[in-house]
């Protein structure tokens, strides 16, 4: 047991005891005599002790200001935040993808958002706030005596991990309430984690159609070969705990809403057996599926990517491919053709650079979220890394090689190009996965997405929600009704529909309560060659970009803003962190300048949250 720098005697209690001995330095105010001690003192508790660190000054900190302590040598570090005049100490790490926070933003209202993928957390007990992140950050307590601030610890396992997995709310065997989820993607798992935290304590059952536990889509086109089990967001142990009835390889075929019932048949079983769920609550979120080449029928070496098996057998073919030309020319590269300049497209064009001749075919990348002088900016730094883009020009035909006919052999442009290919990976954009909604009640648009308000409930059926790819939701921003297919979207919105549903569960008059609107900025990102692009905001109808820093490739490192009739509305950067994250929040709380004022010279980061 460690002892304090006056003497043996006064001790740092186990169990979290505050020691209330009196001694000659005088402990008062009921902290432990170690809170007095000279800074830095004391030794490595075991697990289970108390210990306080003095971190800084009471007066170091301003206002919305955080600081990085550390907690005495070899002990970690935390994030010292000060909201309202009270300091506050979380975990310091994002737990998503351990960006260091201090480099992010907190706002006064004691908001943490990650300069990385904006993932946000509350200052003052560490709970998640939006994702991506899924696991929330350890909280410690904060003392202040003498001028001086110390966080306390008593596990230090916390410290170490940096991040906080949510509790279980046990499910009552007398429970009635069922909520069935439609669909295993990022908002389906938000869905179901999120009743639990939210106190739901009746039956969950997860339909998704795929053979494996939810994973983390994303990473799917940034690394190719991988395992489900890689890349799950959590193992099955989890679910079984949170009791959460994840049932695999369920293929929604029917949903009535008059009587309540999800049909759908198990695709595991070589004859696919038919099961029925009522459902208290229904959530949909049954994301997208890839839009298919045209012409590209029959073809076996044509290939989309959403699972974790279209994944494996992309690099697959391509081993197989590199093998094949090896053989033949010991330095030569298999032909690898990306149809399509989306994230998937150019994702895949960069995982493959080194080790492929890749030619994308598409319009200028990124053009519709990013505009052109930064897609345009993009194509290049693509071109530097030895792609070849073949922009605006279109195909014409694909054109099967001189064996069997069943591979394409050449992609064939309008302009009369020849592309050799042995791999083809068409990243066209998807669509919405909702067939199974035919003569349930509920209206679908014309692009297959599904219609919800403000709350993701889906109009005129009141115990039935939508999230992620298929909602088209009102952006408050703007008033627009949008469908946005980005992850965090998709896992925020799972969040807020858990927590509606059991506002509605536990209210006494379901007809008056007071729902939580969905109100999270888009925040996306993506990584090629090592550089990360960010983006925050909606600006579907933007007509004016204003680009501040260099879109030249030897210096890439840039913010741009979009604007409609002067406002700006989303923002975009690569080497500026934590503009973007900066930026989200400017936009969340209404504060974000005008175009004008920025063209004027106005730094945003000089504008306080």
């Amino acid at each position: 047991m460690g002892n304090t720098a006056h003497g043996s005697r006064h001790r740092i209690h186990s169990q979290g005891t505050a020691c209330r001995d009196k001694c000659e330095r005088g402990c008062r105010g009921g902290f432990p005599c170690s809170l007095l001690a000279a800074p830095n003192s004391l030794s490595m508790p075991t697990n289970g002790c108390l210990l306080h660190s003095q971190v800084c000054d009471s007066f170091d900190l301003l206002d919305g200001e955080m600081r990085e302590v550390s907690l005495g040598e070899g002990r970690g570090k935390a994030l010292l935040s000060k909201v309202n005049g009270t300091h506050y100490a979380t975990s310091h790490l994002c737990p998503h993808a351990k960006a260091p926070l201090i480099k992010g933003t907190l706002s006064k209202d004691g908001r943490i958002v990650c300069p990385w993928h904006g993932a946000c957390f509350s200052a003052t007990t560490g709970d998640i706030e939006e994702s991506p992140s899924i696991d929330a950050l350890h909280s410690f307590p904060v003392k202040e005596a003498n001028g001086k601030v110390y966080v306390e610890v008593s596990n230090w396992e916390h410290v170490k991990q940096g991040r906080r997995t949510p509790k279980c709310v046990k499910r009552k065997g007398d429970a009635k309430a069922t909520v069935v989820i439609v669909g295993g993607g990022g908002a389906g798992f938000a869905a179901a984690e999120n009743l639990r935290l939210e106190g739901f304590n009746g039956k969950i059952v997860l339909l998704t159609s795929e053979p494996y536990l939810p994973i983390d889509r994303p990473k799917l086109s940034k690394s190719m070969k991988t395992t489900a089990s890689k890349i799950a967001l959590r193992d099955a142990a989890y679910y079984e705990t949170m009791q959460i009835d994840v049932r695999l390889s369920s293929q929604v075929t029917r949903v009535n809403t008059k009587t309540k019932i999800v049909e759908y048949v198990s695709t595991s079983n070589e004859s696919p057996a038919p099961f029925d769920l009522t459902y208290s609550f229904l959530i949909l979120a049954s994301g997208t599926v890839p839009r298919v080449l045209k012409g590209s029928a029959g073809f076996k070496n044509v290939y989309t990517l959403r699972t974790v098996s279209d994944s494996n057998a992309i690099e697959d073919a391509i081993q197989l491919a590199r093998e094949t030309v090896i053989s033949q020319d010991a330095n030569a590269k298999p032909n690898l053709v990306i149809v399509g300049t989306g994230f998937i497209g150019m994702e895949a064009a960069a995982a493959f650079s080194k080790t492929c001749n890749v030619t994308v075919i598409g319009s200028t990348p990124f053009k519709r979220t990013l505009g052109d002088q930064v897609g345009l900016a993009m194509a290049k730094l693509h071109e530097s890394n030895g792609v070849s883009l073949k922009l605006s020009i279109g195909i014409q035909a694909l054109e099967a090689d001189g064996r069997d006919g069943s591979q394409v052999g050449h992609v064939v442009l309008n302009d009369g190009q020849r592309i050799a290919v042995q791999v083809l990976v068409a990243g066209i954009g998807s669509i919405p996965a909702t067939d199974y909604l035919t003569d349930s009640g509920i209206s679908v648009n014309s692009d297959g997405g599904v219609s919800v308000d403000a709350f993701t409930r889906v109009s005129g059926h009141e115990n039935v929600f939508a999230v992620g790819d298929i909602a088209r939701y009102p952006y408050h921003i703007t008033g627009e009704k949008v469908r946005v297919e980005h992850w965090a979207v998709a896992q925020n919105q799972g969040r807020t529909a858990a927590q509606n549903i059991m506002r509605l569960i536990t209210a006494s008059d379901p007809s008056s309560v007071t729902l939580t609107p969905f109100t999270a900025i888009p925040f996306f990102w993506t990584v090629q060659y090592g550089k990360s692009l960010r983006f925050a905001g909606h600006a579907k109808n933007f007509d004016e970009i204003y680009v501040d820093g260099s879109l030249d490739i030897s210096n890439l490192s840039f913010v741009a803003y979009y604007a409609c009739e002067g406002k700006i509305l989303a923002i975009s950067s690569m080497g500026r962190d934590p503009i973007v994250a900066h930026g989200s929040e400017l936009i969340r709380l209404g504060r974000m300048p005008g175009l004008d004022a920025v063209k004027g010279g106005l730094d945003i980061l000089d504008l306080s949250l």
